[in-house]
């Protein structure tokens, strides 16, 4: 799923502390920095929330928060 990123999402994202990315999903392993389902990661690390250059956000259907 992709949303677009503008500033009232950015807002929301901080204030409900929206819970969305691979670093806070049970597949990912964060030391070894992948995902234990072996799906590309880049697009949905939250480093891609704060990026001025990325437009959309793209959500994964995996996402399990435990």
């Amino acid at each position: 799923m992709r949303i677009q990123k503008d500033q009232h999402f950015l807002q929301e994202f901080d204030r409900y502390n929206f819970t969305w990315s691979c670093e806070r999903c049970v597949h990912f392993d964060l030391p070894g920095d992948h995902c234990s389902l072996l799906w590309p990661h880049g697009d949905h690390l939250e480093a891609a929330a704060r990026n001025p250059s990325v437009d959309f956000l793209i959500f994964c259907k995996e996402f399990d928060l435990n």
